[in-house]
């Protein structure tokens, strides 16, 4: 984990908006580990897992085109849409985090109290992620993939705007 906040992708952004970013210019995940420890606590590896698996989401996204088309969506789009866009986009990432837990779940991964399943249920804590989609949707989504086991079921982009926080989130009262 870097502590550095210059990236391929430019400057991280502030600590109130991102634990860690993921760069698609050099495909990297840039984590500064004082960001978690201040945010989530020095020893809740459920928190720093979570964060990891979730950014390790955008990776897939990138390797996958989502990216690119997601980019697409975004040209001369109204904050409206980009808002909705930007949710989908990482309510997918939270989605394939919670995918990737399902696959570590009997591997050793942590053990019973900083797990897999608690890091899934770790999504539930974040804090200053609206435009992830708040709290109760990221813990959603995390579970759907956690549970789900294919990607089919983190389809983000063909479920109706209320399943990622729809426009009523845009005005501020969701």
């Amino acid at each position: 984990m870097s502590e550095t906040t210059d990236t391929a992708c430019g400057p991280l952004p502030p600590a109130d908006r991102a634990l860690g970013l993921y760069c698609d210019a050099d495909h990297t995940i840039h984590l500064p580990y004082s960001r978690l420890a201040e945010s989530a606590g020095e020893a809740n590896e459920p928190a720093f897992l979570a964060t990891l698996a979730h950014e390790y989401g955008h990776h897939v996204q990138a390797l996958t085109g989502v990216f690119t088309e997601a980019g697409h969506a975004l040209s001369d789009a109204t904050v409206s849409r980009e808002n909705e866009v930007g949710r989908r986009l990482e309510l997918q990432a939270t989605c394939f985090a919670g995918m990737f837990f399902d696959a570590a779940r009997d591997t050793g991964l942590g053990d019973r109290a900083s797990g897999p399943a608690v890091a899934v249920q770790d999504f539930a804590h974040w804090s200053g992620v609206e435009s992830h989609g708040g709290t109760q949707l990221q813990q959603r989504w995390a579970t759907i993939g956690f549970d789900g086991g294919s990607l089919a079921e983190c389809d983000t982009w063909n479920v109706p705007a209320a399943d990622i926080g729809g426009a009523e989130q845009d005005r501020g009262s969701g």
